[in-house]
């Protein structure tokens, strides 16, 4: 770090219009606690020497620590708008050089990089200003979804002092109970409710009902996640032991939205375990959903987690299909069970024909896998009457239940069941 201060010194010193690069990469922690640290020095190493082939001579790649990497530019021309365009350009290179997948022993990981860029000089800034700059814009890439260029831009620090005050007011959420869940039925074709998904709603005392896209990748990013997951699976199982014990219609599934994160955290599975005995519940009646992106980080690792998960009573559904890395060679290995249009496919049924060949395509391969396949989304008939046509076994959407408080989710069922 010596090194690159002084070499970002001189360049500022010089007057060069240059740039910084900040990467940090997504799925390095995970793989480094799944795997041991063998493997994740290993990978760190091959991380170094790509990004050491995609620059210059007089540029200097050096490590931060953790799997953090910048990557000093330090001349990319006489103008500030030139500096963007060449730091731009070795971004991409990086995105795709590290895209590629990466081959240790017997494991292939995939694992992506989210770039923060400052460019420099600025009047008045210096070295520690373009490093905290380009970190600023790299948290930026990283609540807005990961693998993803960003350069820095003012407004930015507002944002990161909002995600701040949004961890902190997340900490106390957690300790006094602030959080709930919201549950949306999932039906038949006849309308008989299946199952429900259950939602994490978070009712700030001062902000009101704080949106899940606002503050789950705070919770991502700050590694909450796990505290917050297990929260939810606690309240779930609490929840469905009470239908039974009530004797209320309960539906016959719930599906759970489980994190990369929180699927690979350590204690995962033995938390799991360790809920699913306390609250009793019969076997079979729990859907774990996680996303194609969870399961290509390794998908050996992924399937050895779902497997001991499955000994126990444990169902999975792919969530988002369709939006993601879809990929045959990986499905027919996976133990699942269900497979969820996404909603962007759903919604321009009738008005879109790639959309309606794409869902009947879904189906169709989940009926050759024996997988149920289950829309989510669905809010007119229209898109109903033509999924029902097709043979999709499950519906989920406004048309039938937003999501609701656990009474008005019970009254509908209810309802459903006698009607």
């Amino acid at each position: 770090s010596e090194r690159l201060e002084a070499g970002l010194a001189a360049a500022v010193r010089h007057g060069k219009c240059g740039a910084l690069l900040f990467i940090d990469m997504d799925q390095f922690k995970r793989i480094n606690d799944t795997l041991g640290h063998s493997v994740g020095d290993a990978l760190l190493q091959g991380v170094a020497g790509r990004l050491q082939n995609v620059t210059r001579q007089d540029d200097m790649v050096a490590r931060l620590g953790g799997d953090e990497f910048v990557v000093l530019l330090p001349d990319l021309g006489t103008s500030m708008e030139q500096a963007a365009r060449q730091a731009r350009l070795v971004a991409e290179k990086i995105h795709e050089t590290l895209g590629q997948p990466f081959q240790f022993e017997h494991h292939q990981f995939h694992i992506t990089p989210t770039i923060g860029i400052a460019l420099f000089p600025e009047p008045g800034k210096g070295v520690d200003d373009v490093l905290k700059e380009a970190d600023t814009a790299m948290y930026s890439g990283k609540a807005a979804g990961r693998n993803v260029t960003r350069f820095f831009q003012p407004q930015m620090e507002e944002s990161a002092q909002q995600r701040l005050l949004i961890e902190s007011d997340l900490r106390v959420a957690l300790k006094r109970n602030q959080l709930h869940l919201a549950f949306q039925s999932q039906v038949d074709r006849d309308g008989r409710v299946t199952g429900a998904e259950v939602l994490l709603r978070w009712r700030h005392p001062e902000r009101g009902l704080i949106a899940p896209s606002e503050f789950i990748p705070v919770a991502e990013e700050r590694g909450l996640i796990v505290e917050i997951g297990r929260w939810v699976l606690e309240a779930a199982f609490a929840a469905y032991q009470r239908w039974l014990a009530s004797g209320v219609p309960a539906p016959g599934e719930l599906a759970i939205n489980v994190s990369s994160r929180q699927f690979r955290d350590d204690r995962f599975v033995v938390d799991v375990e360790d809920l699913l005995a306390r609250y009793a519940l019969p076997p079979g009646r729990v859907v774990f959903e996680i996303t194609e992106s969870t399961v290509i980080e390794d998908v050996d690792a992924t399937i050895h987690i779902m497997e001991r998960l499955g000994s126990l009573g444990i169902r999975f559904a792919l969530d988002d299909f369709g939006v993601g890395y879809s990929s045959l060679s990986y499905l027919k290995r996976l133990p699942i069970d269900q497979l969820k249009i996404d909603r962007s496919f759903i919604a321009d049924i009738g008005t879109d024909r790639n959309d309606e060949i794409i869902c009947q395509t879904i189906v169709a391969m989940g009926r050759h896998l024996q997988l149920q396949t289950v829309a989510e989304g669905v809010e007119t008939m229209a898109q109903f009457e033509f999924l029902k046509r097709i043979n999709c076994n499950r519906y989920q959407g406004y048309l039938f239940l937003e999501p609701a408080a656990e009474d008005v989710f019970l009254r509908y069922c209810a309802k459903a069941q006698h009607s």
